[in-house]
């Protein structure tokens, strides 16, 4: 099967038109990135948490899929590869600032988010059995990057 084959087809049915993708192992196999697979219309990318391969699922089922373990979120700029680890989550378009704060009276964190005003995303970082140091820290501020703001929390000393 070449990628010609895989192009993206047009189904009709009776009520509409749907962009139909094959499935995302497929894909990969015609030599598509995993980062570079689409989902036919109406479904959403995650990641199985198993192995990290991209699946396409019904957006109703995200959440459920989420909380049983099943599936995580595809960040922005994810690579699978056999060392996924911060050191390879690329930096993004958006400059940041960070600085160390306190909330909730005596709790402390680290704060990372885009200079330029707008509205963001919100992300809890929770830091490895280490505590909040700096590789967590760059962590935070890559995340950043891609247009979040990011609280790190600190469960040590906060």
């Amino acid at each position: 099967m070449t990628m010609e084959d895989l192009e993206s087809k047009t189904i009709s049915t009776p009520k509409q038109n749907l962009a139909y993708f094959p499935p995302p192992l497929k894909q990969i196999k015609a030599g598509t990135e995993p980062g570079n697979v689409t989902c036919t219309e109406g479904l959403e990318l995650v990641l199985r948490f198993s192995d990290g391969d991209p699946a396409c699922i019904k957006p109703s089922s995200v959440e459920k899929l989420i909380k049983r373990g099943w599936a995580i979120h595809v960040l922005p700029g994810y690579e699978k590869n056999e060392n996924n680890n911060s050191e390879t989550f690329a930096l993004g378009s958006l400059e940041v600032e960070s600085t160390d704060v306190s909330y909730f009276g005596n709790s402390k964190g680290y704060l990372a988010a885009p200079t330029v005003d707008g509205q963001y995303p919100g992300i809890i970082m929770i830091h490895e059995f280490w505590g909040l140091n700096d590789n967590i820290k760059q962590m935070a501020e890559k995340i950043a990057s891609h247009g979040y703001v990011v609280l790190a929390v600190d469960l040590y000393d906060g």
